[in-house]
């Protein structure tokens, strides 16, 4: 089957900005006469609409669907970009009343009607909206919530936007003068907010969910090691995935779904995972009961589409970021391996029991524990002394973000094309 080339997610999203400005500039009969006698004015409003553009995108980029995962390239990604698109749009929004504002004290206007609700709806629903985003943008970079309730919150950043698109449809601007710009930023605010109201209202009611059973569950200290058996209708994963899990019925663990990574080798019987008590969740799960119930969602993960098409790869983990290899590794599939394991030394015991099977002298693996206790931080250049030749070879990362931007990097600056290395990171908060 032929595959469809897209633009790129961020191609798309700049093009509808570019279309956005250009409407707004169409939408001026003297353009230049305006820029000039009120420059403050056509910048506010540039920043308004170019924002509630962005705004909008950010939603579609927060759904969680097999085309968008296709589309970014990862789930992890198409977050990413909702997480930054959605911090593009605050600096827009929120210079549009910082330039109104200044420009009132150029002019020796009333400033107020931009910072505080008054007798005017139409002003009265930007100044809500803009009071909501900055609330939304405290909690999300200067207030360290649990997850739980910081995900609670970001279910109303789609009110912010709803009083935002209230704001463009009833002031009265260039948007209610020109209809070209009014249709346009209709089209594209109706475009955010059917992203956010499938994203809260239809997804998790379409959304393909499994149930599973818990059958073992142990303790190692800072590690969980947990296996599911099926109830019913199983999931088909592809090696490397990883599945969004709540947990049902356990009144000590918090009701919302986390991702995690699929261990076990794709025909297994059982679904195996290894947990990393990193928060306040993860560290809850120790009160899991055997005989409990899990409803986990479908697979997602594209490590296994990456590397179906090339003979060799190398895989590079830093601590419980093997487990989507251990996934792949268990799955023999006929490739030639790498495998680059950086671990805490007290950490040793736990995964040396897991890589003994797949790491043993007749497989086509070649594995490096790497302490970084002992040895230091893995480097790239190590790496490449490992692996010799580069031709031919791709690079999968999966651990600690700050491992793997550091080795991206350091692969790249050694020759390698960045399209030849994936990896995975889900710390997007």
């Amino acid at each position: 089957m032929k595959t469809i080339k897209l633009l790129s997610p961020l191609k798309i999203a700049v093009i509808f900005c570019l279309i956005t400005g250009l409407i707004f500039i169409l939408s001026k009969t003297m353009w230049i006469e305006d820029l000039e006698s009120d420059p403050l004015l056509i910048i506010s409003q540039a920043c308004s609409l170019v924002g509630m553009t962005i705004f909008a995108f950010s939603f579609v980029f927060a759904i969680r669907t097999k085309f968008i995962e296709y589309w970014c390239g990862g789930l992890d990604k198409a977050y990413k970009l909702h997480h930054n698109l959605g911090i593009l749009s605050f600096i827009l929004l929120i210079n549009h009343p910082l330039f109104l504002v200044i420009r009132g004290f150029n002019l020796q206007l009333r400033q107020s009607i931009y910072v505080f609700p008054g007798s005017m709806p139409a002003y009265n629903f930007g100044i809500i909206s803009l009071y909501l985003l900055v609330l939304f943008i405290v909690l999300t970079i200067f207030i360290k919530l649990p997850y739980h309730i910081w995900k609670f919150t970001h279910k109303f950043t789609g009110v912010a936007f709803i009083f935002g698109y209230a704001h463009l449809l009833t002031i009265q601007s260039d948007v209610s003068r020109s209809a070209l710009l009014f249709y346009w930023m209709s089209f594209v605010s109706i475009i955010g907010l059917l992203s956010y109201l499938y994203r809260e209202l239809m997804s998790p009611l379409t959304q393909i969910r499994y149930t599973y059973q818990i059958t073992q569950l142990t303790d190692f200290g800072d590690l969980i090691e947990l296996t599911l058996s099926s109830v019913g209708q199983p999931i088909t994963a592809l090696p490397g995935q990883y599945v969004f899990i709540k947990f049902l019925d356990n009144t000590n663990i918090a009701s919302e779904e986390h991702p995690f990574s699929i261990a076990s080798g794709a025909n297994d019987q059982k679904l195996k995972f290894l947990i990393k008590k990193s928060g306040d969740y993860t560290k809850d799960l120790t009160e899991l009961q055997k005989g409990g119930f899990a409803s986990l969602s479908q697979p997602y993960g594209k490590f296994y589409d990456f590397i179906k098409s090339h003979d060799e790869v190398v895989l590079i983990a830093g601590g419980i970021g093997i487990t989507p290899f251990l996934g792949i590794l268990v799955s023999n599939l006929p490739k030639n391996y790498y495998l680059f394991h950086t671990i805490e030394e007290s950490q040793s015991a736990f995964y040396s029991n897991r890589t003994n099977e797949i790491a043993h002298p007749d497989s086509k693996l070649k594995y490096v524990l790497h302490s970084s206790d002992l040895q230091g931080k893995l480097s790239g250049q190590k790496i490449m002394e490992h692996i010799g030749n580069t031709g031919g070879k791709i690079f999968l990362l999966c651990g600690p973000k700050s491992m793997m931007t550091d080795i991206t990097k350091q692969l790249v600056d050694a020759g390698i094309n960045k399209s030849l290395i994936l990896s995975e990171d889900f710390n997007i908060k």
